[in-house]
């Protein structure tokens, strides 16, 4: 008789394990998370989320446009950062938004770094390229465009250098030298440096 209650035992432990693992396993292939989050938790959440859209967190910032008539600007009222970095991040990638659709990739940040000098260099795909293709002062606009935009709104800014890929190229699109400083360009000059 004890053997018995010891196999009903057993068998209840092994029913129940049977049972569990095949919770486990439904639970895990349908994403359902295990443990809820307290509502504190949730509504601390929302709470941030609204205040990362509140127009407190706003800023105007002076965006630099290339048009038919040259570089011209305009204001937009985007989110950015205290960061010198994540501040030209958000600029730039709000200057991005601007330039025409092409066909073909749509030009990419793919970083911004700062040195101890305080030069910003904006690391893009090399899509940004096929904006420059034509003439020099189409490079130069685009480049003109893009320098005023992060020094207008970055402080602190002393230079601001190019990357296409993560390497430094001599030109976008063969007018425009990148090497050395890009401050230069930010000079209204009907003809573009050499």
């Amino acid at each position: 008789m004890y053997s018995k209650i010891i196999w009903v035992i057993v068998g209840s432990v092994l029913g129940l394990i049977v049972v569990v693992a095949g919770v486990w396993i439904w639970i895990t292939q349908h994403d359902i998370p295990l443990v809820q989050p307290p509502p504190a938790a949730q509504t601390e959440g929302q709470k941030r989320d609204v205040a990362q859209v509140s127009p407190e967190n706003q800023n105007s910032v002076k965006i630099f446009q290339v048009t038919d008539q040259g570089v011209v600007m305009i204001e937009r009222s985007i989110r950015t950062e205290p960061l010198a970095v994540k501040a030209a991040e958000a600029v730039v990638n709000e200057f991005l938004k601007t330039l025409p659709p092409r066909s073909g990739e749509a030009p990419q940040l793919i970083g911004a770094y700062r040195d101890r000098n305080f030069t910003i260099y904006l690391d893009f795909s090399s899509a940004l390229r096929a904006y420059a293709v034509g003439d020099a002062k189409k490079e130069h606009n685009l480049l003109r465009a893009l320098v005023l935009t992060v020094v207008s709104n970055v402080n602190g800014v002393q230079d601001v250098r190019l990357l296409i890929e993560g390497k430094e190229l001599s030109t976008l699109a063969g007018h425009v030298p990148l090497t050395g400083s890009l401050l230069p360009v930010t000079q209204n000059t009907e003809r573009p440096p050499r």
